[in-house]
């Protein structure tokens, strides 16, 4: 079954769906992400449907780490862009960069770095990658 989306650009529903999850989303809360998947993609090298993809296979960790949907739908864009790579493969990789940053290995080079990965003394909440993103490239 598909979900269609503007300008005859389809999407499964399985992967609305899961982002709907992913971010706590209502189907009312849906239709503005719609409309933003399908300007980036009319502006941008990526279709709705590489998108989709990207964000059903990356949602999950990108939103434990800080990010809003709009940065998000951002790096993988980018991503896309950049490596030619399909939504799934881009997707996978941010989903990947994102678990990965999270590991007491990774956590403890930052730290080492002299930046914060956590939000919060208790370490129980992360600080938005952008930022750790940003900090890494300063040093």
């Amino acid at each position: 079954m598909v979900y269609p989306l503007l300008k005859n650009k389809v999407v499964e529903t399985n992967g609305m769906i899961a982002i709907m999850a992913q971010w706590g989303l209502t189907a009312e809360e849906l239709l503005p992400v719609i409309d933003k998947i399908n300007k980036v993609a009319d502006d941008f090298a990526i279709t709705s449907t590489d998108l989709v993809a990207g964000l059903q296979r990356s949602s999950g960790a990108a939103k434990v780490l800080g990010l809003t949907m709009n940065e998000t739908i951002a790096i993988l864009t980018t991503m896309r862009e950049a490596t030619g790579r399909t939504g799934k493969e881009v997707g996978n990789a941010l989903n990947s960069i994102l678990s990965f940053m999270q590991r007491d290995k990774a956590i403890s080079t930052f730290e080492d770095m002299g930046i914060q990965v956590f939000a919060d003394k208790a370490k129980t909440q992360f600080r938005n990658v952008i930022e750790i993103f940003d900090e890494m490239a300063a040093k």
